[in-house]
């Protein structure tokens, strides 16, 4: 009896003791609930199926692109337009140049300058600079555009270049007036402006060739300077290497007073891309950091000055075809190269090892690229492309090449040879500084054969030619004759015997209109203009049927440039307004199709860059205007 209790008091536990499949159950379905066979299947489908079903949930992440442009501070562009007109400095001696300066508070690319504007007579005028510059106001920007001329007295006298009127968005904005005095050369005048000094250690270079350029501000005679920002290398032909710019103050022996005078320095790097004469300029406008003495630095506001260098001319040459050696890279310098380093030297056929070559010197270093490797039958070379950044190629002074070598033979016992060569710019040669060969011991692979080895043994035997033969018997019969004639007895025949000679004339017509269009290409690009441009007018068609102004205005925009862009040529897309109004006269551009042409592109910098965007109402160039301006665009493109 007490046997048997023990036992039914042990069954009854373990009818209540739930186990893994019940403890389960009853968190997924409840306590009482018991799952039937389908609903299982469909819980266990659901739970396999989530996380597919979550990933495939579409996101609400903003585009950071988006984010970026949001967080960037609007441009004011509808505030009353203003301009400043000054002479710096005010009085020269004659025989001297100074500087005269005209500030506007608009956007470059919106300002129409005049190509004559009054100059008074004993001055000569010559562009030297323009630029433009923000200034955050209140959590906006306001642009500021200056314009730099260069003006030098021919005799002493006071010179007002009186005010006159340029266009800004459309609208007109007067210059006020600006007065000069021009005094005798023996009268002696105190030094209260700063020039920029671009210094190029050479003017004699080749194309491709490094060159270290230097900007240079020395202070005022009252001792002092200001830091510049936005510096500039102006000049068409160059490509202005900023892998390594930096900016300091430094004190040099001044002009003839052998006292110390602070310098700003501004270094960088230019690298002509064409054969001949280049012309170079500096430009930068002056920071509101003020350095005065060899300590002190007292705040200032900028004025926002924009100032600039006297031009310096390069003589650019072409690298020499005749005597290229192989390996050549684009390597312009004076280089040379450490022994080559392996991982190791003892290996098995198929097994890699890394190769390491480091280049040192003076030139192009950060953009000195590795040369090719050749194949050969022994190694399989595989470059590794090196991700150090430019500026700490530059700072460290040297470049190191990867190579992935893999033996495929045990007959392998050094290295094979990577030629390389640089081009030496003071000798005017290219210099072998081919990579050497290292010993290394290779072994055979674990495969009891070199399947490498006996492929290239298999490909250094001689191929015999087949000679002539019957084939087999056919084991399908071929296609069918529908008549016995032979071919040459039908009609069509001499057409066919014929078609040859039309097939080559009319490649030979085809050819002679190619190399036509290929000798005059501007015919190709006015006809993909034309259409271009038509479509572009059937839009603006479209924007008027429907109403839509600001479809009208950007569908004109486009239109305008896909009709100037062959004449530059020119990405349309980076024509703005100045560009267009070059092509017109001088009474197209002081007339209506002028004053269209500065509305449609006023009223589109207003909607890139201004807040809130415009809704095209008040958009004064109707669609008579508009048709009238791109008449005359389409006639440009001729026929």
């Amino acid at each position: 009896m007490k046997l048997c209790s023990q036992q039914s008091r042990r069954s009854r536990v373990n009818r209540r003791t739930p186990n893994a499949f019940a403890g389960w159950r009853r968190a997924l379905f409840g306590r009482r609930a018991t799952p039937k066979p389908r609903g299982l299947a469909v819980a266990l489908l659901a739970l396999a199926f989530a996380p597919a079903l979550l990933a495939a949930q579409p996101t609400n992440a903003p585009d950071p692109l988006i984010v970026l442009m949001q967080s960037q501070p609007p441009i004011i562009t509808t505030t009353p337009k203003q301009a400043l007109a000054v002479f710096d400095p005010p009085v020269v001696r004659v025989g001297e140049e100074t500087t005269y300066r005209v500030t506007v508070d608009a956007m470059l690319d919106s300002i129409s300058w005049p190509e004559k504007w009054p100059v008074p007579g004993g001055l000569t005028p010559h562009p030297s600079a323009r630029g433009q510059i923000f200034r955050p106001i209140g959590g906006t920007l306001q642009p500021h555009s200056v314009f730099n001329y260069r003006v030098r007295g021919e005799r002493a006298g006071t010179f007002v270049v009186p005010e006159f009127s340029i266009q800004a968005y459309g609208q007109p904005i007067t210059v006020p007036a600006a007065r000069l005095e021009v005094v005798p050369v023996n009268v002696t005048v105190p030094r209260t402006f700063t020039r920029l000094q671009l210094e190029l250690p050479v003017t004699n270079v080749f194309a491709g060739q490094a060159v270290n350029a230097r900007v240079r501000q020395s202070a005022t005679d009252q001792g002092m300077i200001q830091g510049l920002t936005q510096v500039e290398l102006i000049g068409d032909g160059i490509l202005v290497d900023r892998i390594f710019t930096q900016q300091r103050i430094e004190s040099r022996p001044g002009n003839g007073t052998g006292a110390n005078r602070a310098n700003f320095i501004h270094d960088t790097t230019i690298i002509p891309l064409r054969a001949g004469k280049i012309t170079v300029t500096a430009q930068g406008f002056e920071s509101s950091s003020v350095f005065a003495g060899p300590a002190t630095i007292p705040g200032g506001g900028s004025d926002l000055k924009l100032i600039d260098s006297d031009p310096v001319t390069i003589t650019v040459r072409p690298l020499p075809k005749i005597g290229e050696l192989p390996g050549f890279t684009g390597g312009i310098g004076h280089f040379m190269i450490n022994p080559p380093a392996l991982t190791t030297n003892l290996l098995r056929v198929g097994e890699p090892m890394r190769l390491t070559v480091t280049v040192r010197g003076e030139g192009n270093l950060g953009r000195l690229l590795p040369p090719t490797p050749k194949p050969t039958g022994e190694w399989q070379v595989l470059s590794e492309n090196s991700e150090t950044p430019p500026q700490q190629v530059r700072a460290r002074g040297f470049v190191t090449f990867n190579y992935l070598l893999i033996p495929l033979s045990a007959a392998a016992q050094t290295t094979p040879e990577l030629p390389f060569s640089y081009f030496d710019p003071t000798r005017a040669t290219y210099v072998d500084l081919t990579i050497p060969s290292v010993v290394v011991t290779v072994k055979p692979g674990p495969q009891p054969t070199d399947t490498q080895a006996l492929a290239f043994a298999d490909s250094l035997k001689p191929v015999t030619a087949k000679g002539p033969g019957l084939s087999e018997l056919a084991t399908s019969p071929g296609t069918t004759a529908t008549s016995l004639v032979p071919l040459a007895l039908h009609g069509w025949f001499p057409l066919v015997q014929v078609a040859p000679v039309f097939g080559f004339f009319g490649l030979w017509a085809w050819d002679r209109r190619r190399r036509y269009l290929e000798a005059h290409p501007g015919l190709v690009t006015r006809r993909r203009a034309r259409s271009a441009l038509r479509r572009a007018r059937r839009r603006v068609k479209t924007a008027v049927r429907d109403g839509d102004a600001a479809g009208m205005e950007q569908s004109g925009v486009e239109a305008v440039r896909i009709a100037a862009a062959p004449h530059f040529p020119a990405e349309p897309r980076a024509l703005v307004g100045s560009d267009v109004l070059a092509l017109l006269t001088d009474q197209e551009r002081q007339g209506k199709v002028g004053a269209t042409v500065r509305q449609l592109f006023a009223f589109a910098d207003a909607n890139r860059f201004g807040t809130p965007r415009q809704d095209g109402r008040d958009l004064p160039a109707s669609h008579a205007d508009i048709e009238e301006l791109l008449n005359r665009m389409e006639a440009m493109l001729g026929r």
